[in-house]
């Protein structure tokens, strides 16, 4: 990054060697979070993650659509560091880009064999491209200062006009296309529509069809809303969480239609922990982008989330007895198993999914297991 000030970051007082600014790179890591950093701090490089392809024709590839959500970020810098390495920053990503991290690694689960080996010649190279961008450098300002760099300028004026008349017209072109999308059969529509959902949130490439991490989660997934299940399982606040806490929030994704019979409205709650509450409520942060995104392709597919059942849930993952629960339970006695038993469910499907984190995976079979018992056991 040649620019001396991205954002609300000024690096012009930072200077490497002979006086040449240090270069920065930017990169989103696991946590949603953006790390600014010079080479130096790199140790190694993976081929890992999301490839940096077209998803569409026409789009910018993924490098550069994530590049753009970069230059979105309106929060201040923190310095994490400081050392002969260089700065460190590190700012908050949005939710726009919490699809994208999901596609991003967990160091843990990298091999040496997805590690790329810099070469001494690829070393020295390096070296060599930093002297030659200082003499660009120098270059560029004496190029400045000429004529035909002026006339230049001039013809890309020119250029800039006939791009907004190219511009103009696209946007005619789409509105053409959408009145012609409205006599499509009502099938292809909601098909194509929520492969626009899959494309935006980094889970396809609608071009090849091509499965990113995220998507192939998503495949492998029995429910209601897969691409919501599969964001939910991968997110990183569930790394902490012990089994009976895991079986709570998997409760919370599948509660739909489940209903506490009339006259029973104070007596039904089992409150959850205040762990359960807090990734309830990331989660809601999650639920309510993905949501805003379907509503924008007219894609009418619920993403559950209720709290209101995870304290049951929990309870029973906890190894709270059948006659226990129901003693003090606003719920019919087959609503609550038919709950339970899809909780199980879910966390049975959980280890045999791609790309999830091992302990949350150690978890869903230690909890499915201990849920798994008499009477819902004997339920088929």
């Amino acid at each position: 990054m040649s620019k001396a000030k991205y954002g609300s970051l000024d690096l012009s007082g930072s200077e490497g060697q002979r006086g040449v600014p240090p270069s920065y790179y930017v990169a989103l890591g696991s946590d949603n979070s953006w790390y600014l950093f010079t080479e130096k701090w790199v140790n190694a490089v993976y081929k890992s993650g999301l490839p940096d392809v077209l998803l569409i024709p026409g789009d910018p590839p993924a490098s550069v659509i994530i590049r753009k959500k970069l230059e979105e970020v309106n929060t201040a810098w923190q310095k994490l560091a400081k050392s002969q390495l260089g700065d460190l920053w590190c700012t908050e990503g949005s939710i726009d880009t919490w699809s994208w991290s999901l596609n991003v690694p967990l160091l843990s689960s990298l091999s040496e064999e997805d590690e790329i080996q810099m070469s001494e010649a690829y070393i020295e190279s390096q070296k060599i491209y930093r002297e030659h961008k200082k003499a660009v450098s120098i270059f560029k300002k004496r190029l400045k200062r000429t004529r035909c760099y002026q006339e230049f300028q001039r013809l890309s004026d020119m250029n800039k006009v006939q791009k907004e008349k190219i511009d103009r017209l696209k946007v005619k072109s789409n509105r053409i296309k959408g009145r012609i999308g409205q006599i499509e059969p009502t099938g292809w529509r909601e098909f194509i529509q929520a492969g626009k959902v899959l494309h935006e949130a980094a889970a396809l490439d609608v071009n090849t069809q091509h499965l990113f991490p995220l998507g192939q989660t998503a495949s492998r997934i029995r429910g209601a809303n897969e691409l919501w299940l599969a964001m939910a399982i991968r997110n990183k606040c569930l790394l902490g969480l012990k089994p009976a806490q895991l079986a709570a929030v998997c409760g919370s994704l599948v509660s739909e239609g489940i209903k506490v019979r009339p006259g029973n409205s104070n007596s039904y709650i089992y409150e959850a922990s205040s762990t359960v509450n807090d990734v309830i409520q990331i989660l809601e942060e999650e639920r309510a982008s993905l949501l805003k995104l379907q509503v924008k392709h007219n894609v009418e597919i619920s993403c559950d989330l209720d709290l209101q059942f995870a304290g049951m849930v929990e309870a029973w993952a906890s190894g709270l007895t059948w006659r226990e629960i129901m003693m003090d339970c606003g719920l019919d006695d087959g609503d609550l198993a038919r709950l339970l038993r899809r909780t199980i469910d879910i966390l049975a499907q959980i280890p045999q999914l791609p790309g999830i984190d091992q302990m949350v995976q150690i978890n869903a079979k230690l909890a499915a297991g201990i849920m798994d018992r008499s009477p819902i056991s004997e339920l088929v």
